[in-house]
């Protein structure tokens, strides 16, 4: 049987095109049409067995919700012919009971591994293999849940195939094996149990693609054990909230992260100094290094810093420093060696000598307006180090500024 071949696929009877690129999983059937009710324009697309599938989008893109029952041999299913319909990026919304004292009903769980404890995952991976998820999607789910101020904690889970024989391990004929192990678990520290995620993590490792867990704590059996105040709560709301707002948060990193590398390409194309000295009729041009970095310091950088620390400001409350840094890591990274034998071009073309003294303050500024360009296209601007950047464009290196800006033009070399 060819399954990405199949015009529908086998189980979830869903063919290309019915699901988005994104996919929240939670196992109860009938939580899929509540977690639609998040997305824009939602559409129920299929349902069969145990798995409902609707699609809508969420900031633009096609996004859907699928069921996937109980356990990871039915979860394992789900994410297989939803990998085959293009699907690249999963969020599992469920229900875990809690196991560490201080993890309490109500609250969230964010697992950063699994306990495989369970069969499905042993036929992807041997058991040597940690079953953990994707760092990005893992931390996306911990920032909406500090966003939205939920109690929640992040840490391993368990991962079980018989949910009576976590509740009543002492009539099965392996207690002494079920009730050993979960005292394992306890001193270990693991958070919560349940049912799918230690599947779910495996196969996404296997079909590289991302995937990441939050859970709804219904109870705590061990807080009940120990005598504390341990009451039943079954609202997935708060869960179901997180894994939308951290979906919306992958949309939107994902889309910057294809921003820059489309600016990233773009650089490759530029003739870096080549018409440096030459006459031109848009720009008075200064035909001196050294007179052109003078320029810099004095007229430069009049416009320079004041834009800078404006962009900055904006940046870091739209972007965030984390965003920030790796863009300046990536453009410094793509064109530090392109720029270095540029110059040497140039100096040599210009007769210049060829230890100047300039270099790195040059090429240390190129690349700061370089990334401050690439953070006006990330936040879908263009300013004054858009401007920049179509000049380094024309082969040409800017050296000041005539006039005050915004009026005006730039000085080049």
């Amino acid at each position: 049987m060819n399954e990405q071949a199949r015009e529908r696929q086998f189980h979830i009877q869903c063919a290309a095109g019915e699901v988005g690129g994104y996919c929240i999983l939670p196992g109860d059937p009938g939580r899929c049409e509540a977690i639609a009710q998040h997305f824009d324009s939602p559409v129920h697309v299929q349902t069969n067995r145990e798995y409902v599938t609707y699609t809508g989008t969420l900031l633009g893109e096609k996004v859907s919700v699928v069921s996937t029952g109980i356990g990871g041999p039915s979860a394992s299913i789900a994410m297989e012919e939803l990998v085959n319909l293009g699907v690249h990026t999963f969020v599992r919304v469920g229900t875990c009971g809690g196991i560490d004292l201080p993890v309490q009903s109500g609250d969230l769980v964010v697992a950063t591994g699994a306990v495989r404890m369970e069969g499905t995952s042993r036929e992807y991976a041997p058991i040597e293999w940690p079953a953990v998820p994707d760092f990005t999607v893992t931390c996306a789910l911990v920032e909406a849940c500090k966003g939205l101020d939920y109690p929640w904690h992040a840490g391993v889970v368990q991962c079980k195939d018989s949910f009576y024989g976590q509740h009543s391990p002492a009539r099965m004929p392996v207690s002494y094996e079920l009730e050993q192990k979960w005292e394992a678990w306890k001193r270990l520290g693991v958070l919560a149990s349940e049912m799918e995620s230690a599947a779910l993590f495996t196969v996404a490792a296997a079909r590289r693609v991302r995937c990441g867990s939050v859970f709804h704590v219904i109870w705590n059996q061990e807080r009940e054990k120990a005598g504390l105040d341990q009451k039943e709560s079954h609202d997935t709301q708060a869960a179901i909230t997180v894994g939308v707002e951290a979906l919306k948060i992958l949309i939107q990193q994902d889309r910057s992260e294809r921003r820059l590398d489309r600016f990233l390409e773009e650089l490759r194309a530029i003739p870096w100094l080549e018409h440096c000295g030459e006459s031109s009729q848009a720009y008075r041009v200064e035909p001196s290094l050294f007179q052109a970095w003078d320029n810099w310091n004095g007229e430069m950088l009049a416009v320079w810093e004041p834009e800078t620390c404006r962009l900055e400001e904006q940046a870091r409350a739209r972007l965030g420093d984390d965003e920030i840094d790796k863009v300046f890591e990536a453009v410094s990274d793509a064109v530090s060696e392109r720029l270095w034998q540029s110059w040497r071009t140039f100096v040599q073309r210009m007769s210049l000598e060829e230890e100047s003294g300039l270099e790195q303050e040059w090429m240390d500024f190129v690349k700061r307006d370089l990334a401050w360009a690439c953070v006006e296209r990330l936040m879908g601007e263009e300013g004054f180090f858009t401007s920049i950047l179509g000049v380094y464009r024309q082969g040409r290196l800017p050296c000041a500024w005539e006039g005050t800006y915004p009026e005006g033009r730039f000085v080049v070399l």
